[in-house]
């Protein structure tokens, strides 16, 4: 494994995710979707546009850094 250092809180977290039970883990998604979508609801114009133009890089990058096999993958499942 990397050097990395990790926090202890970081990892109680990810043992904490590991541990959960099936409806716990809806619970969580279901937080985690409801405070993304009032910190979208907050943000300016400004932060919006940042925001997107940031992930439209991301996902240009993303693309250009896939294989063909990647891509036949990704083409397979949009088509479906």
């Amino acid at each position: 494994m990397d050097n990395k250092f990790i926090s202890r809180d970081a990892l109680q977290k990810r043992k904490a995710r590991e541990n959960e039970t099936p409806s716990q883990h809806e619970a969580r998604l279901a937080k985690q979707r409801e405070s993304r979508r009032q910190k979208k609801a907050r943000e300016t114009t400004d932060q919006r546009v940042t925001r997107t133009a940031r992930d439209n890089e991301r996902k240009r990058v993303r693309l250009e850094m896939e294989t063909d096999e990647q891509c036949e993958k990704r083409l397979n499942c949009y088509r479906e």
